[in-house]
């Protein structure tokens, strides 16, 4: 793969040679003009990863902007490079060199002084390759890095990475961003209003937003959205957004939003709170920067999520010894995670999740049980790596305090018919690792109604079994349609969902561990358009939306279905940090429907 990706590569850089070097000569390098002198050239760089050799990160800084390039490995997600400029400097700018086509949509500009605690000057969810020119207000750094997320092709690719001291306090940036439009409120209690809008624009970027209660008291905040809370009830407020950028050029107000909070008493809000969200993998396995932590755990309890599921890899399937571990790897952030997480929320409980892949193989077509899953090996690895997260503790850096997960989430794919081998080994984790702990969950399958199909691959009575063992069960009520499904509408969604909660409820009935009855907490949608290799559509938001799900919920709990609350797959796209693959027109109304036909759903 990477063989041909290099290839790709270069003959795209072949093709437009020509035209990128005139671009960057004659249009691009004018437009800069720096007399200042480029920091970053010939400096020591550090990434996450590289393509090949041809490829490392001193091509970045290499004073070459047509030419040579860091490209980033083609599986990774997220990608980030920083340069060491060898000495504190006092810095103002920063320009990032892109190629036409392998750029980042998604970064952010960041500085340090440690390479450990990173500050954001400058992001953006809509890159478009050539030239990014950050201008900011004067700041002492060692270190700057590019931070990214989305890509616009399989890799990662910058031609040149620079760094001035330009001399400007704030830089040559005297434009102030565009003002916020459709401000919202998509829910609000007797004491708080949850707010959202339409971000901003800015020929540099736009860095943080002012709300502002009857023009005065503004709260600081780095999305799009926010919770203002110390309010009283019964009693009208007129709200105000106006967005800043890195030098400190403020856009006019918003329109004004006038709101009254609700009457105290009765349960008009915050009617579902035992929720949760599953996260992305990239915020475990490096260590994020308290303020970024600060930031998203605020967005959780913003939106009312009590559980964070921390998605910190995959499980190895072996016939070895590495039968069942876990690649450390997954879980390098983890402890400065859970430290940061619980100074900004004690409430939230940080859920580690395991991820497997491999329940069943195919043997001539045929389904059959892995050989690898639920041996002894198997067992004790897993069970080791749960007892060193939940019971001992991880350190940062490998020094100081050990910081635990709260508890495990299992989400172990795909499903086998009344699977006895799970069951013997989600025992042998209750009756060890995991003895006595109150977070226990496993996501579990939920069967769509395929026309003629009258069995479920976990019956009633098995589904009944599992409940004894775990505290909570987490149906994967989503990727139901096509190959024959009856799902082909957000009808036919909301009625699976209201007839398959329904079942679950019945089925776990009162069992749970220690006569405690186990949770049922149902996973709603929020990602994009998913299609199989044959080209079947096997996920539709249009019709599998989160709006349906709340829907159906609402409608079994109405039924007398015994819910204790919800999940949200998944939460970075949901929040919007995905915006490149799943865009406010879809993750704005999920936020708004989230609080208004669940959490606040009477």
């Amino acid at each position: 793969m990477e063989v041909i990706e290099m290839f790709r590569i270069q003959t795209k850089r072949s093709l437009l040679m020509v035209l990128l070097s005139f671009c960057l000569v004659t249009a691009i390098l004018p437009q800069i003009g720096f007399a200042a002198t480029n920091l970053a050239l010939s400096k020591a760089v550090t990434t996450s990863s590289v393509l090949g050799t041809d490829y490392a990160g001193l091509k970045a800084v290499d004073g070459n902007a047509t030419v040579t390039s860091w490209v980033s490995a083609t599986a990774e997600a997220v990608s980030w490079l920083y340069v060491d400029l060898v000495s504190s400097q006092t810095i103002d700018t920063v320009v990032i060199k892109w190629p036409q086509y392998t750029y980042a949509t998604s970064f952010k500009i960041q500085t340090s002084t440690d390479a450990s605690t990173w500050i954001d000057k400058y992001k953006t969810t809509a890159g478009s390759g050539g030239t990014t020119t950050a201008s900011f207000t004067a700041t002492s750094a060692k270190y700057v890095r590019v931070y990214m997320t989305a890509k616009a092709d399989v890799n990662y690719e910058i031609f040149e990475l620079e760094v001035y001291n330009n001399g400007g306090g704030g830089g040559s940036d005297t434009t102030a961003p565009t003002a916020p439009t459709s401000l919202a409120s998509p829910s609000k209690t007797a004491t708080s209003v949850n707010l959202s809008w339409t971000a901003s624009t800015d020929n540099v970027g736009v860095t943080s937003y002012d709300v502002y209660k009857n023009g005065a008291s503004p709260v600081n905040v780095s999305g799009i959205s926010a919770t203002i809370s110390g309010l009283t009830a019964s009693t009208a407020y007129a709200f105000t957004v106006k967005a800043k950028d890195a030098a400190g050029n403020v856009s006019a107000a918003s329109s004004a939003l006038n709101i009254t909070t609700n009457a105290a008493g009765g349960c008009s809000s915050n009617c579902h709170l035992e929720n949760l969200a599953f996260l992305d993998s990239a915020w475990f396995a490096t260590a994020q920067s308290a303020a970024n932590i600060t930031t998203y755990v605020n967005e959780l309890a913003a939106n009312k999520i009590k559980y964070q599921i921390a998605d910190i890899g995959l499980l190895v399937n072996s016939s070895t010894s590495t039968n069942g571990t876990l690649p450390a790897s997954g879980y390098a952030g983890l402890a400065t995670w859970i430290k940061n997480s619980k100074l900004t929320d004690p409430n939230q409980k940080i859920i580690i999740g395991l991820n497997y892949s491999n329940r069943f193989t195919r043997v001539s077509g045929v389904k059959v049980s892995n050989p690898n899953f639920g041996t002894a090996t198997f067992n004790s690895n897993v069970n080791a790596i749960i007892h060193t997260l939940v019971n001992v503790g991880v350190q940062i850096g490998g020094t100081g305090t050990f910081y635990k997960a709260d508890g495990v989430h299992l989400d172990w794919e795909g499903f086998m018919t009344n699977d006895t081998t799970l069951l013997s080994t989600l025992q042998y984790l209750r009756n060890n690792a995991l003895a006595g702990n109150a977070y226990y969950s496993i996501s579990t399958p939920a069967d769509p109604p395929y026309s003629g199909v009258t069995t479920y691959q976990w019956t009633n009575t098995y589904i009944g079994q599992v409940a004894a063992i775990v505290n909570m069960m987490n149906p994967m009520m989503y990727d139901q349609m096509g190959w024959g499904s009856d799902v082909t509408t957000a009808a036919t969604f909301k009625t699976f969902w209201t007839n398959e909660i329904s079942r679950y409820s019945t089925a776990i009935g009162n069992t749970g561990p220690g006569g405690v009855r186990s949770q049922l907490v149902p996973t709603m949608p929020s990602y994009e358009m998913k299609t199989a290799e044959d080209g079947v559509v096997y996920h539709n938001p249009a019709i599998e939306s989160l709006l349906k799900a709340a829907e159906g919920i609402n409608a079994a709990i109405t039924g007398g279905a015994n819910v204790y609350g919800a999940g949200i797959f998944w939460w970075s796209n949901f929040i919007g940090r995905n915006a490149a693959i799943y865009p406010s027109s879809k993750f704005t109304p999920d936020q708004t429907n989230w609080m208004s036909q669940w959490v606040n759903h009477p």
